[in-house]
């Protein structure tokens, strides 16, 4: 501890995948260190990553928003001018109030983003659908960015989302899949690092399926490189060679799974006349077909085996199909309800959910919904384009949508379409330049909270301490929203008479937290003992639906078993979205013709120091550069540090270029969160992916597709023009 410090417990409200115990070191009113809480990092194995250690750069940076801002110049431009509060919000009220009186309640967007992920009361989706639901209610958006494919197909597979074995399952595991997923970066669960070095020490094969070697992959055991978008075909020879070799279980799949023969069927080409082996696979993943049947004997004959898909390859159009065709392999094996098995699936855990509890929200009067992918073309076309209404209003809270949503160009145009615009934001980010008007929010490290842990992976609860006053007048978004309710004539329904620490203690009852005064202390409460170990999931690892399996208790699906074949999905009777899990030739896959004009296949993986496009800027943030393999660097006459126009037909960047075998032949990376900053050309030399992507959404559910795009690569300062594919 820094000399003279006083420490506060607190943790990250972050979307970044963990949630741990820190320490923030203060002196003088600054945060001078933030470090792991050191039991909750020895005992707990609760591990923090730079991300949060490093947090202090970004509450503190010279560019925090202190003050109100009022837009002055065009959108876009950043010419804005400093505000009091009370014009801020009287501004807002009032136009917020005239266009409802307008164009009710359809003409409002509601963004609350992730830009406080876990927090009880300080969740900025919330803090903000509660005020807009009081309000009168609300344009919804459904799904998400995240998950929004694996979700809705674990659900029509397994009935549940909860898919997610405990991490120290693993252990009982004589292989480890990991396909599409980087636990080192995206940390899925703040002990999943020393679950993996405790595989490893114990001797567990551990094997990456992965276009590029990330750095999971590259401390694994083996590296399967595979096209990007794939992954299904892969999937499907799998189950296949499973079936063949009578690796498959025959009589789990009679107890307890439906569409089993339909599958099969599909698998062995009884309709199409082409049987899904690993020949067929290795032209669209890259796979060797004699790598395919090594990673099915691995899987089918290393009994148990664990598969555990990440989310990259369920952004992609082929995204449900990706989530159910890993739960179909799973079921075929008989892994699933089997201690060291697993389900697959989307890989919620069993520890407490992000939304509960929560600051409630009374249900949204308005009955139209929006998939979130869709937001930017409902704005722009409206009722014309198949939507409920056109919106007005965006007030986001906590999100950058002018970077994290796919289509920039679009986006932007959408947003200078809009009547109003009211951003809270800790900086001036791309979407904050498009406001009317801009309202400085406090960071983690400013207010106090009750967090969750991420995705329920943990049984435990956080307490965050305020360890910092807030930089000049920046204010809780919760605050914000009283005030801003106060003005509206709904004050008192909004707080319900409660202020911060009344709402925390009403939460923490909520919760099952006996002692408020001896959690706020300790900085954590279990849910469930901790295991010997220190295992923050429990004595006893958990294994989803081992009660069905055990006990024959129904599947909570409706035919009670793991439907291989959704009824559901089949009453559609859509060729886009069949009811077995099977390999589609969709656009910008690797069969697609436009593959002549762009060659390669980009992918935007989570970077390291930055969650989604929060902790930019300053030492947190690497030089944004595209990385290419040395022979598609070649082929170009390119060289490592050249400046590269990477475009399509949606867009372009320039960005430098990285050289690296890391990455197999054909494919691209350009990291994701980078802010958008368009120059004279209109090229981003920002170097967000979200340039080149579309927002076309999947077939399901309009979910996300920004693993799903082509790309050309060539040395900047050229005259190289975007061509068409009309």
């Amino acid at each position: 501890m820094v000399q003279g410090a006083t420490y506060y417990l607190t943790g990250c409200a972050l979307d970044c995948g963990g949630r741990c115990l820190l320490r923030a070191e203060v002196q003088d009113g600054r945060v001078v260190r933030i470090r792991g809480e050191p039991t909750a990092v020895r005992k707990y194995h609760l591990e923090p990553c730079v991300r949060g250690l490093s947090y202090e750069t970004r509450a503190q940076h010279p560019d925090r928003l202190t003050r109100p801002l009022v837009r002055r110049g065009p959108r876009g431009t950043g010419d804005f001018r400093e505000a009091s509060w009370d014009e801020a919000l009287s501004l807002v009220a009032d136009r917020l109030q005239a266009i409802r009186d307008e164009s009710g309640p359809g003409a409002f967007l509601c963004h609350g983003g992730s830009g406080s992920l876990g927090a009880s009361l300080h969740w900025t989706k919330a803090v903000s659908a509660r005020f807009f639901n009081l309000f009168g209610g609300h344009l919804e958006m459904t799904g998400n960015y995240s998950n929004g494919a694996a979700g809705p197909a674990s659900e029509y597979t397994y009935g549940s989302q909860h898919t997610a074995q405990s991490r120290s399952d693993w252990f009982r595991s004589r292989l480890l899949l990991l396909w599409g997923w980087d636990p080192l970066v995206t940390v899925g669960g703040s002990h999943t690092t020393w679950a993996l070095r405790e595989c490893r020490r114990r001797g567990i094969p551990i094997v990456v399926v992965d276009p590029r070697r990330s750095a999971t992959a590259a401390s694994a055991d083996h590296w399967v490189p595979i096209r990007p978008g794939s992954d299904v075909a892969l999937l499907n020879a799998m189950a296949y060679e499973l079936i063949a070799h009578d690796w498959h279980d025959e009589a789990f799949l009679q107890r307890f799974a439906l569409g089993f023969d339909a599958y099969r069927d599909y698998l062995l080409g009884t309709g199409d006349g082409v049987p899904k082996t690993p020949e067929w696979q290795e032209p669209i993943t890259g796979v060797p077909a004699e790598t395919a049947r090594w990673l099915a004997r691995e899987y089918g004959t290393r009994r148990p085996a664990a598969l555990l898909p990440g989310w990259g390859p369920q952004r992609s159009r082929q995204g449900e199909q990706f989530h159910r065709a890993t739960a179909a392999l799973a079921t075929i094996a008989g892994y699933v309800g089997v201690p060291g098995g697993g389900a697959a699936g989307i890989g919620r855990g069993p520890g407490p959910q992000i939304d509960r509890p929560q600051l409630p929200a009374p249900p949204n009067p308005y009955p139209g919904r929006l998939p979130i992918y869709r937001w930017a073309d409902c704005v722009l076309r409206g009722a014309a384009g198949g939507y409920p209404s056109r919106p007005r209003v965006a007030y986001v809270v906590g999100a950058n949508r002018l970077g994290q949503h796919p289509d920039t160009a679009k986006t932007a145009r959408a947003l200078d379409s809009l009547d109003f615009v009211v951003v809270h934001e800790h900086f001036l980010t791309p979407t904050a330049r498009y406001a009317d008007v801009v309202l400085p929010a406090t960071t983690f490290l400013e207010r106090n909270d009750i967090l969750k842990p991420y995705g329920g992976v943990g049984c435990f609860y956080l307490y965050q301490h305020k360890a910092i006053p807030p930089p000049g007048q920046a204010r809780n978004d919760f605050d914000v929203f009283s005030d801003l309710a106060d003005r509206m004539g709904f004050g008192e329904v909004y707080t319900e008479g409660r202020d911060e620490e009344s709402w925390l203690r009403w939460l923490a009852d909520q919760a099952g937290i006996p002692d408020f005064d001896a959690f706020r202390a300790t900085g954590i409460h279990w849910t469930t003992a901790p295991g010997p170990d220190g295992d923050p999931e429990g004595e006893e690892p958990y294994v989803p639906f081992r009660e069905q399996v055990t006990r024959e208790a129904p599947f909570p699906t409706p035919s009670g078993k793991i439907e291989l074949y959704s009824e559901r999905l089949a009453q559609r009777n859509d060729p886009l979205v069949p009811p077995i899990p099977r390999y589609l030739d969709l656009p910008e896959g690797p069969a697609d013709p436009s593959r002549s004009i762009f060659p390669l296949q980009l992918l935007s993986p989570k970077a390291k120091r930055r969650t989604n496009s929060t902790l930019l800027g300053g030492s947190l943030d690497g030089v944004q550069a595209i990385t290419l393999h040395p022979e598609d660097a070649t082929a170009r006459g390119l060289a490592e540090g050249t400046w590269v126009r990477v475009w399509n037909e949606r867009g372009a960047c320039i960005v430098p270029l990285r050289v690296s075998d890391n990455v197999m032949p054909g494919v691209a990376t350009l990291p994701s969160g980078s802010w958008v900053k368009w120059g004279d050309d209109g090229a981003d030399m920002g170097g967000c992916p979200n340039s080149l992507t579309s927002d076309e959404g999947t077939a399901w559910g309009h979910s996300s597709i920004q693993q799903t795009v082509l790309v050309e690569v060539a040395r900047a300062g050229g005259a190289v023009a975007a061509p068409s594919l009309s």
